[in-house]
């Protein structure tokens, strides 16, 4: 049985270089991972596939379009319980791309509501016992923090067996 129902959403930074340190484990360790890219999230659940329209695509690209593209890096290892994940900086521009949209959709808070505070993170394994997150953390290639460029999102679905991209909404595109 899935984790998650099918035609949930979400807007996420693919951040694909990461997949060069961690794919392997991403795929063992992270649930439902196929057809989901390496990423920080930027907003989930978000509307539900069925309510997803011209108009609602419309209200997200005007809202991308008021948020510049970033340069960010993956720069360190951070925990939550049962989860490790990888540090994105500037963690203020993450969190003001979950802001941007939030404000639009405020029916439809980050991770459902269940936390205070939005903390940007790529995961890399969840659901997992605390000795084996150490020995993953332990296990991690040592890195270099590397850079990526942040020019749009990604909407996806779960279709109930993977997730599929919907579309890719670019940021600071002004119409002309």
């Amino acid at each position: 049985m899935s984790t998650f129902p099918v035609g949930v959403t979400g807007l996420v930074v693919a951040v694909p270089e990461a997949d060069q340190l961690i794919g392997d484990l991403r795929v063992r360790y992270v649930r439902e991972v196929e057809g989901l890219p390496a990423h920080v999230t930027v907003l989930y659940p978000w509307l539900p596939q069925e309510l997803i329209d011209a108009h609602q695509l419309s209200r997200l690209r005007a809202v991308a379009a008021t948020l510049e593209p970033f340069d960010a890096q993956l720069c360190g290892v951070g925990r939550f319980p049962g989860t490790l994940w990888l540090k994105p900086t500037p963690t203020e521009a993450f969190v003001a791309l979950t802001n941007a949209v939030w404000r639009q959709w405020p029916d439809y808070p980050p991770f459902e509501g269940q936390y205070d505070e939005v903390i940007p993170h790529l995961t890399v394994a969840e659901s997992q016992t605390e000795d084996l997150l150490d020995h993953l953390r332990q296990s991690l290639p040592p890195f270099a923090p590397f850079s990526f460029r942040v020019t749009e999102l990604t909407l996806l679905a779960f279709n109930g067996q993977a997730w599929r991209p919907l579309g890719l909404i670019p940021l600071g595109a002004r119409p002309y």
